[in-house]
């Protein structure tokens, strides 16, 4: 009698979770499923890796800046399933956040490039100029530059007066501020000038070295650092002169409480009247001209305003439909206020023509610098991720859930369930700003309205509820997933996408009510990115180009070839494994199981 109940001990002690040692959390029980979703998001860290050899650079760098926006797009699906998913609060406002964050870091750049406009150029003989004037014997080293916190070095160019032998060396040395002591100078270029000639024309002293160029004329980061020049070598050194071209530092242009004028031409709103004066509440917009303070108040300010947002409302008991109808009426008054402010925000048109953000001493923009992006909303999302499977793996999260389940009876307990909802739609308004913050990167260099819009934030809950509510790894998925069939739908047929986007939803809720996870499994990202790189690689050998030529439509015959190709491949992992299950499971060598019936009669 006791026998049947030890199999049962024994298949269910089988079918328990794996414990995962993690540090400061102890023994952690983690479905198998639920690591190779894990490791799925991780693999976006290596999305610039994975190209094929010999793509050439405009296409590689297309792919990077949709993988970069789809990802950006991915926190912003997690901030909406951690709302409507495990709180059952369905926001249709989510885009208000995210057009903060967005402007926010759009107000950081437009400063920037506003700034470095409004800096003098350099014509010869102004005082943004040192010439040093050589003949015969040049003195060895001559102080060029002292950095007194203001100016850099633009260039450096020189004029030959009197032709030289050839062969003479320049000799670039850079001393520390905080050392008068000739031998700890670094010497930071070494190279053969042409000073031969021609007599008279002013030249760039092109800087060949081992370090780049603008690499040099920033080494002197420090004030007080100065940089030496020395020309040596033997015979005739001719007569000539050097001049290095000083600019002013950006922040000499971007004093506090103070914009610069060409800051209005970037928001659309150019006046003629040379006596123009900017309104004085730019001066608000001031203070982000500091990326730090950007990046700060594209994340703290979204998180602030849902929060004061959410604890009116909830206090107020307002939830289901009703939440759902204030979300919305509350982005369209944002988005109102946001479109007649131009002075302000550009309007309609939004902000454009910005420059790169300078970060952690790397460049962050969709365009030279993508490849330094992706990587930065990668770990962004990868980050996000698992900041929200912790939180709702927690006893916060568990709170979340019994709100979601039965609201009364989480308050008979003793819960405000108010706090914890303002809470969560705090926490989902940072990711948001997040988001918007990193789309606008990707999006370079354009941040406008449409982010703001209605339909936007209804699309990232269509997006949620085809990856599958209540799943982050669903709502990463499906943001991705919707993000590359909106490419390839547009690109070719741009009025069939919101009907496609439509029939899409209709079908997953008519026919995967919990999304395309629970049926594809946890291996369907890793089978996203097997579909999309296969594009990719179809793309590069010109596959779609005889499809587009045989089928006579241009370039819509790939939209019905890369699209089924992407969307089918989610399911890739989930047959694949089926597959392999059905193989062992009939596999000739395959022991029977103990205890099964013998197919021989009597045995």
């Amino acid at each position: 009698m006791t026998e049947p109940a030890n199999k049962k001990d024994g298949a269910n002690h089988s079918t328990r979770s794996p414990a995962l040692a993690l540090p400061f959390l102890g023994n952690v029980k983690v479905k198998p499923g639920v690591l190779v979703a894990g490791f799925s998001v991780v693999l976006l860290l290596a999305i610039p890796q994975l190209f094929p050899p010999g793509i050439d650079a405009k296409s590689k760098q297309n792919w990077l800046d949709l993988f970069a926006k789809f990802m950006a797009m991915g926190i912003l699906a997690l901030s909406v399933d951690l709302v409507w998913g495990y709180t059952g609060l369905l926001s249709l406002g989510q885009g208000v956040f995210f057009g903060i964050g967005a402007y926010m870091i759009a107000y950081c750049l437009t400063l920037h490039k506003a700034a470095q406009d409004a800096r003098p150029k350099m014509t010869e003989g102004e005082p943004t100029t040192v010439v040093l004037h050589y003949q015969g014997n040049f003195p060895s080293p001559k102080t060029v530059f002292i950095n007194d916190g203001k100016y850099r070095i633009d260039s450096i160019q020189f004029r030959v007066l009197k032709a030289s032998t050839p062969g003479l060396t320049a000799v670039l040395t850079k001393l520390p501020a905080a050392s008068l002591d000739p031998d700890t100078a670094e010497q930071i270029h070494n190279d053969t000038l042409d000073l031969t000639g021609p007599v008279g024309k002013v030249q760039p002293m092109v800087l060949k070295g081992e370090i780049a160029e603008e690499k040099i004329l920033r080494r002197l980061e420090e004030e007080g650092d100065r940089l030496y020049l020395e020309v040596t070598g033997n015979g005739d050194r001719g007569e000539g002169e050097f001049t290095v071209v000083l600019i002013p530092e950006i922040e000499e242009y971007m004093r506090p409480g103070e914009v610069p004028p060409q800051f209005m031409q970037y928001t659309g709103f150019a006046p003629n009247d040379p006596n123009y004066v900017p309104p004085p509440g730019l001066a608000l917009i001031a203070p982000l001209g500091n990326a730090g303070v950007a990046v700060a108040a594209s994340l703290i300010l979204p998180a602030l305003i849902a929060g004061l947002f959410g604890g009116v409302i909830f206090r107020l008991g307002v939830k289901g439909v009703y939440f759902a109808l204030v979300t919305q009426a509350f982005l369209m008054v944002v988005f109102l206020a946001v479109r007649n402010q131009q002075r302000f925000t550009g309007g309609v048109v939004g902000i454009k023509d910005m420059s790169s953000l300078e970060l952690f001493g790397q460049s962050f923009d969709s365009a030279e610098n993508v490849r330094a992006t992706v990587y930065l909303v990668a770990a962004a999302l990868v980050g996000s991720y698992f900041i929200c499977a912790l939180l709702i793996r927690s006893k916060f999260g568990r709170i979340l859930s019994a709100i979601q389940d039965n609201e009364n009876r989480v308050l008979a307990l003793g819960y405000t369930t108010a706090l914890y909802k303002t809470a969560v739609f705090a926490f989902a308004g940072l990711l948001a700003g997040l988001a918007g913050a990193l789309y606008v990167l990707a999006n370079h260099p354009v941040c406008d309205t449409v982010y703001l819009s209605v339909p936007f934030s209804i699309e990232a809950v269509i997006w949620v509820a085809i990856g599958g509510r209540g799943n982050l790894f669903g709502a990463v998925l499906g943001a991705l997933l919707v993000g590359f069939g909106q490419y390839y739908v547009s690109s070719a047929l741009p009025e069939f996408w919101p009907i496609a986007l439509g029939l899409l939803f209709i079908a997953t809720v008519l026919f995967l009510p919990r999304g395309l996870t629970p049926v594809a499994g946890p291996g369907a990202l890793l089978g996203l990115l097997l579909g999309v790189f296969l594009v990719i690689y179809l793309e590069k050998y010109n596959l779609f180009d005889a499809v587009d030529q045989y089928l006579g439509v241009g370039r819509r015959g790939r939209v019905f070839v890369g699209c089924p190709i992407i969307l089918l491949s989610v399911f890739i992992p989930k047959g694949l494994t089926m597959l392999f299950k059905a193989l062992m499971r009939f596999s000739p060598g395959r022991a029977m199981p103990t205890g099964s019936v013998s197919p021989v009669p009597g045995s």
